[in-house]
């Protein structure tokens, strides 16, 4: 039994999946106000800030906000631009057929894309197509630095300055968020939760992980409160955590077959269309690369 089911949870405070998780934002009313500002004012925008820093927190406020009121979609770069086509996203999104999109796809669409660091060339260019033609009313980037996103110049002239930078939480306000989540339990006090923030770097995600092991940790002993040797020995479990190892292990939504790793991007060899030297995806009819020029050969394309 996991530690937060003996104290009579049913679902873990600690999780750190974010997607469709809605938590109080702490210390992020500024921060709230320009983003939903942001899209209601019909521009892009970039959230910028170093892993587990809340950006994701910050998209799914925009997603609680606008749900109803308008057509949000939410991408996930990081899992889903391995194979991600932002016109057939839209189109399978809202059941249109393909050669009947425009002028049938609703307009005014908000478009929250997250972890946008392997976004490809050719859909910087429907992205700005799109929100050109008031397909996308808003556009929403989030990445860990935006100087380095790799992302065409049209974009970064329609985003100009409009970069949010998220700083990393005051250790108090940490502490606090995890003990709401927590409902003041005792298995955690201020000084193990300010102690596993440190060691994470400062980054929520990292640290809920850690808090959520050394839980687990200190019940197996016996114990009723975690301290930091519990913390200690959570972290060298965990081993060379990474940040996208909290992430599903990058499957075909289609098949379930593991995706390949091509240069920046993850595809499937089965499923895809695909150049085998930049991993860009190509049409059935491509003579060569739209992204890195490469002239194919017969049997070379996927």
């Amino acid at each position: 039994m996991k530690w937060y089911e003996e104290m009579g949870l049913e679902e873990n405070p600690l999780g750190v999946d974010t997607v469709g998780t809605i938590y109080e934002l702490v210390d992020r009313e500024r921060e709230c106000k320009e983003l939903l500002y942001m899209v209601l004012s019909s521009n892009m925008m970039v959230i910028e800030g170093k892993p587990g820093f809340g950006k994701t927190m910050l998209l799914m406020y925009a997603v609680d906000n606008f749900k109803g009121k308008g057509k949000v979609i939410y991408v996930d770069a990081r899992k889903l631009n391995k194979k991600l086509d932002i016109e057939k996203l839209m189109i399978k999104r809202y059941g249109f057929v393909k050669g009947k999109l425009l002028g049938k796809l609703p307009k005014n669409m908000i478009l929250l894309l997250d972890n946008a660091e392997s976004i490809s060339k050719r859909n910087c260019e429907k992205i700005r197509y799109y929100f050109d033609q008031n397909y996308l009313k808003s556009v929403i980037f989030t990445t860990d630095d935006y100087e380095s996103l790799n992302i065409s110049e049209a974009l970064r002239n329609r985003i100009g300055r409009r970069v949010l930078k998220l700083e990393a939480l005051p250790d108090e306000l940490f502490s606090d968020m995890v003990t709401e989540r927590i409902h003041s339990a005792d298995i955690l006090n201020k000084d193990s939760i300010i102690y596993s923030y440190h060691k994470a770097s400062r980054n929520i995600k990292k640290a809920l992980l850690f808090l959520d092991m050394a839980c687990d940790i200190a019940k197996e002993a016996g114990k009723s409160t975690v301290e930091t040797k519990d913390i200690d020995l959570a972290i060298s479990k965990l081993g060379g955590f990474k940040e996208e190892e909290l992430e599903e292990d990058f499957l075909c939504p289609d098949c379930g077959t593991k995706l390949k790793k091509i240069g920046e991007y993850y595809r499937c060899e089965y499923c895809d269309e695909y150049c085998e030297n930049c991993g860009a995806l190509c049409d059935e009819e491509d003579l060569r690369c739209p992204e890195c020029g490469l002239i194919f050969e017969i049997g070379e394309q996927q």
